[in-house]
């Protein structure tokens, strides 16, 4: 009997791939299975590679370990009942890769540090148990195995020494059976730049005084910089791009009582960014309400004015009282007492007022 006939009896099955990567990624000596599923009764199950049958159970489950790159290709399942077979399910490919994916590697806390910080470069895999290396240029800088999936490697108090190109790759221990390589990751490069530090000033907002302005100024004169506002955690508040070097953040002073603020800017290197050194800090609590202080300076000065005004005043009226009855004597009589002289200070004549009967000094 023509067994195409008979396979339309019998519903076509399902193959489903079983992995230990979510992505169903296969390396070489990975353990795989395929499950040929159908909801009707089958006394033996079938499954193909590449339209070759591979294997022959009773079971729906087939499982293949330690598979290698020569089994990739297409795979199909059907099952049979009595002297009736189904026709093939859908194919699944699979794909035995005999290289490991490249691995990801960052640094922190982010590649352009300034001298004296501390750089954290960390290789990661999608595999547990591998042996790392880290390279700079061609020299190898590190050789770890991970316990996990991740190696990290610390560059303490960053100089220019260490600066350059750094790539990392990972291998299979020395005692698998089977030695496999990564690519090399995507290069990152470390580089070692001293921003000065930014200024920082703060003052009421003449428009509004319930805010406050916080000028952050650069001394340096590159164009199209980053100016940021960091709060205490020095986490990110604000941030303003402008080309030139100072700007200005508003803040509320009520919302931010007691709250303490650093600035900082940034510069774009090649495709990353350079972070300036942390600015002086300033609290919002301690602002100078340079409005007021003014108002008060003036009106001191009013006051002060105002007093020395009065002094003068009453100074000059004293004296025109006293000229007023100052006595007059007649020049004769002064130029003849003062020839005559004081025999006890020659410098110095005496004259006799007659109506007084007083002596009045006169200077020679």
């Amino acid at each position: 009997m023509d067994q195409k006939v008979f396979a339309q009896k019998l519903p076509k099955p399902t193959i489903i791939l079983y992995t230990n990567d979510p992505e169903d990624v296969i390396m070489a000596e990975d353990n795989i299975s395929f499950v040929c599923k159908t909801d009707v009764k089958a006394e033996r199950f079938n499954l193909y590679n590449n339209s070759s049958l591979i294997l022959q159970q009773t079971e729906p489950t087939f499982n293949l370990s330690k598979v290698m790159s020569k089994q990739t290709g297409v795979y199909k399942c059907d099952y049979c009942y009595q002297s009736t077979c189904s026709e093939t399910s859908d194919p699944e490919y699979i794909y035995v890769k005999e290289t490991f994916p490249e691995p990801e590697i960052t640094a922190k806390p982010r590649k352009i540090v300034h001298s004296g910080d501390n750089i954290t470069i960390t290789c990661r895999a999608p595999y547990p148990n591998l042996h790392f290396f880290l390279y700079k240029g061609e020299q190898e800088v590190m050789n770890d195995i991970a316990v996990g999936n991740e190696v990290s490697y610390t560059i303490e108090s960053a100089s220019n020494k260490d600066i350059g190109q750094y790539v990392c790759i990972y291998k299979t221990k020395k005692d698998s059976t089977y030695q496999m390589e990564s690519a090399r990751s995507n290069p990152i490069m470390i580089r070692v730049k001293d921003l000065q530090r930014p200024s920082i000033t703060i003052g009421v907002d003449p428009r509004d005084s319930e805010n406050v302005i916080i000028d952050c100024k650069s001394p340096t004169i590159q164009n199209w910089k980053w100016f940021q506002l960091l709060n205490d955690s020095k986490d990110v508040e604000n941030e303003i791009q402008s080309d030139k070097n100072t700007v200005q953040f508003t803040v509320n002073r009520t919302e931010y009582s007691k709250k303490r603020f650093y600035c900082i800017y940034r510069i774009r290197i090649g495709d990353d960014f350079a972070d300036s050194k942390l600015s002086y800090s300033i609290i919002v609590d301690q602002v100078i309400d340079y409005t007021t202080n003014n108002i008060i300076r003036l009106l001191l000065s009013a006051v002060i004015l105002l007093v020395l005004g009065v002094i003068v005043w009453k100074h000059f009226r004293f004296l025109q009282e006293r000229t007023q009855y100052l006595p007059t004597l007649p020049p004769a009589l002064v130029a003849e007492d003062k020839s005559k002289g004081n025999p006890e200070n020659p410098g110095v004549a005496y004259i006799r007022d007659p109506q007084e009967d007083a002596i009045v000094f006169d200077t020679l």
